[in-house]
């Protein structure tokens, strides 16, 4: 579903929340009083584990109580929702840590003091078999024993039973979340981030509505700043204990993905099984543990590519306003990071210096235009290249933006000149660059040296220094539900030195949205219903699946006739698979928001059909292999 559909879905969420007293915004003296009396809930950034180690005992009291919770500034909006916390101590969202070694006997008790039935899920992680859900009434205490016996990382939540009967599957609120992570001897030091996410609907099931996650209890910008010194070794363990998937991505660096889980498994890849990504997408209720090393300072960010979950409008959500507009919001200067940004968003900074860079050796000028009237009322937005020719009319727009064609090793300053009405940005997604030219306004760079947003008539330059070929992304990096969707994206495609593509055989198709609105179709390189295109047969072609939808976890297909074809895997996200992955199989893959993919194929004459499927709806690419 559409980010534009926010101001739509939020004016009828609020109101049902609204009877529901889910937000605290004062709307009635016996309401205010009522949320008032709950404990406030504190935040859990995960670095202290809950209970009594003893030995290889861990003793712990759990208790599951309401409580009014801060996503943002504490004293800010609040929220009523249930949380976990240990006897004795106020509510925590995330929910205390279970963080034991390898071999610990748990001995716990849950204690339900809530009005209604709580089910509690998960609450044996790294167990031998996987763990049983427990029914507790209210006011009833129950005592859980398991031995850890398997390495990882696990997640339990809660859900509730109300008076109608009806299981609410996150909880209200949806923060009956947490962690346990069991330690294998030799274990590194590491932070565990638990995502979850505020669900306003009345009787707690998917619903429309869910504009509030948060990473470890806070939305942006108060979530915490995590620093890092240059040549650091990073540990993360992510939970994604919400109800939705999240495309977590990185920039400036790529991060090594060592282990991937569900909320009771986990699996631990071998060395051989590593592979490196910019952008990984979280299924609800999964986890993954990675590693990463900063060789560049500056400030970056670790994010969820679905704009819904990183849209400046949460702020207006999460506080109760009834009034939430898609459209650019106008920031105070120096703010935009601040202002532009919300929910799962993770704020870096890398401490150092920077080594010398060699000399740029291509310039190239990108224009941002827009045109009225494309999308109805709405503008269509668009890159241009510039070779300084012949001068493009300031209403021509490119939509996908043109491929931007470089080189490894040859370092390439890009001035991109806004002539538009709006402020813009623009991210190198994926390129292994520095901190100033990333694109986040007001946040890029280093103290004393922090890049802005592109206003109107400015221009801004970004050196890009190209480390390794593949398939990468550039789009906007400011309010990206309206810019990214009404046309501000393009490929970026960085060759091997001498190597040359040839578009006869190397095929970027690149799946967008086709305007801000709700009912905006799916795109396959900017159609709806793309023209057939014809392929050569008995040579190897090369496909570049980009995925830039701003919520679409999409299915794509290579079909000749009613079976799947067969192609090659050989890169994610621009770094090439390790040989394990990098075989012969049936030509089907997943791609989140901002994930790139490379296959390979060398197809016989024939019919083929490229199929996109996403939520909200499909596009067919046909392909005539002669």
């Amino acid at each position: 579903m559409h980010t534009a559909s926010i101001s739509r879905r939020v004016t009828a969420i609020l109101g049902a929340v609204a009877v529901a007293g889910g937000v605290n915004t004062g709307a009635s003296h016996s309401d205010a009083s009522a949320a008032d009396s709950l404990p406030v809930i504190s935040t859990n950034n995960n670095r202290s584990p809950a209970g009594v180690l003893r030995g290889n005992e861990l003793t712990l009291h759990l208790v599951v109580r309401s409580g009014r919770w801060y996503p943002e500034a504490e004293g800010g909006p609040s929220l009523t929702v249930e949380g976990f916390a240990e006897e004795g101590a106020p509510p925590m969202i995330p929910g205390p840590l279970v963080r034991v070694p390898l071999g610990t006997r748990v001995l716990a008790t849950v204690r339900n003091a809530l009005p209604d039935t709580l089910y509690l899920h998960g609450f044996a992680g790294g167990s031998a078999r996987p763990p049983d859900s427990m029914r507790i009434a209210p006011n009833e205490r129950v005592d859980v024993t398991f031995i850890a016996e398997r390495p990882g990382t696990y997640i339990y939540r809660g859900a509730t039973l109300h008076s109608g009967g009806r299981v609410r599957e996150w909880g209200t609120g949806g923060q009956l979340v947490g962690a346990i992570i069991v330690d294998s001897l030799g274990s590194p030091s590491d932070r565990v981030l638990v995502i979850s996410q505020w669900d306003p609907t009345p009787d707690g099931e998917p619903g429309p509505g869910g504009f509030a996650p948060v990473l470890n209890g806070k939305s942006w910008p108060h979530t915490e700043r995590l620093r890092y010194a240059l040549g650091d070794t990073v540990h993360w363990r992510v939970v994604n204990a919400s109800r939705d998937p999240h495309p977590m991505h990185l920039h400036g660096f790529y991060y090594r993905i060592d282990a991937a889980g569900s909320w009771y498994a986990d699996t631990l890849y071998t060395p051989d099984q590593r592979r490196v990504v910019v952008t990984e997408s979280m299924q609800p209720m999964t986890t993954m543990s990675l590693t990463w090393s900063p060789d560049r300072p500056g400030n970056w960010i670790f994010h969820c590519h679905n704009t819904a979950h990183t849209a400046e409008s949460l702020h207006d959500f999460v506080a109760g306003r009834m009034q939430v507009s898609s459209m650019p919001h106008h920031h105070e200067p120096g703010r935009h990071a601040e202002e532009g940004m919300a929910g799962l968003v993770l704020g870096i900074q890398v401490e150092g210096v920077a080594p010398v860079s060699a000399p740029i050796a291509r310039r190239l000028r990108l224009l941002v235009q827009e045109r009225a009237g494309v999308y109805g009322k709405n503008a269509g937005l668009g890159y241009v290249l510039y070779d300084g020719s012949h001068e493009p009319a300031r209403d021509s727009v490119e939509s996908p933006g043109p491929p931007l064609v470089l080189t490894v090793g040859e370092a390439t300053e890009i001035t991109i000149v806004n002539r538009m009405s709006q402020e813009t940005s623009v991210h190198w997604h994926g390129i292994e660059l520095e901190s100033y030219s990333d694109g986040i306004p007001d946040w890029s760079g280093s103290p004393g040296a922090i890049a802005p947003a592109i206003q109107p008539a400015d221009s801004f330059r970004a050196v890009l220094r190209l480390r390794r070929a593949g398939t990468f992304i550039y789009h906007a990096h400011v309010a990206e539900y309206w810019q990214i969707n009404s046309g501000l994206y393009g490929p970026l495609i960085v060759l091997a030195p001498g190597q040359r593509r040839d578009p006869a055989t190397d095929h970027v198709l690149l799946l967008s949205y086709g305007g801000p609105d709700i009912t905006s179709p799916l795109l396959l390189n900017g159609a709806a219903t793309p023209a057939p295109v014809k392929w050569r047969n008995g040579v190897t072609h090369r496909l570049r699946l980009i995925n830039i939808t701003g919520e679409e976890h999409v299915a794509f297909a290579l079909y000749g006739g009613l079976s799947l074809a067969e192609w090659r895997p050989v890169a994610k996200d621009g770094a090439d698979l390790p040989p394990w992955q990098a075989t012969q199989r049936s030509a089907r893959t997943n791609l989140g928001p901002g994930e790139t993919a490379d296959f390979e194929i060398t197809p016989a004459a024939g019919d083929l059909r490229l199929t996109a499927n996403g939520l909200s709806g499909s596009v067919t690419l046909p392909v005539r292999v002669h």
